[in-house]
């Protein structure tokens, strides 16, 4: 069985900060709380929303998008 090497909330927080965005800038961008995206890359998030994951790869772009989709696609094959 194949894993990600990063967990969904480290893949979000990688790419954020290759931005040299806040937390603050992502929320803004994805249309996300705050809230929401820290608690994503604290990991108290494990199982975020597909409708989640869409806006944050909305925000992030198709790079993230490709990682999201293999995440996803890893963790519903597991």
């Amino acid at each position: 069985m194949v894993m990600p090497d990063l967990t969904f909330g480290q893949l979000v927080a990688r790419e954020r900060a290759a931005r040299s965005w806040s937390q603050d800038e992502l929320a803004a961008k994805s249309g996300l709380s705050t809230r929401a995206v820290s608690a994503i890359e604290q990991g108290r998030v494990k199982d975020p929303r597909i409708s989640t994951v869409r806006a944050l790869a909305r925000a992030l772009g198709e790079s993230f998008f490709a990682e999201a989709y293999r995440y996803t696609d890893i963790r519903e094959s597991v």
